[in-house]
């Protein structure tokens, strides 16, 4: 990787990591030092569309859906 990385780029990965193993988004505001909830669910978002497009690659894998 020839990105250098930065403070907020890395401070993204653990938010979004932190919520992917199950973190919770009142305790990740807690350590991002959010104020405000909606701050906060940006990450929640990321995470849940993610999550989404994993397990439509994986289902899509197991039940083939024909085409007509």
């Amino acid at each position: 990787i020839k990105k250098q990385l930065t403070y907020h780029m890395s401070r993204h990965t653990f938010a979004t990591m932190f919520l992917e193993r199950g973190g919770g988004l009142d305790v990740l505001q807690d350590l991002l030092g959010h104020s405000e909830i909606s701050t906060t669910m940006i990450y929640a978002h990321l995470s849940d569309q993610r999550k989404l497009k994993q397990k439509k690659a994986t289902f899509d894998n197991i039940i083939p859906v024909e085409s007509s």
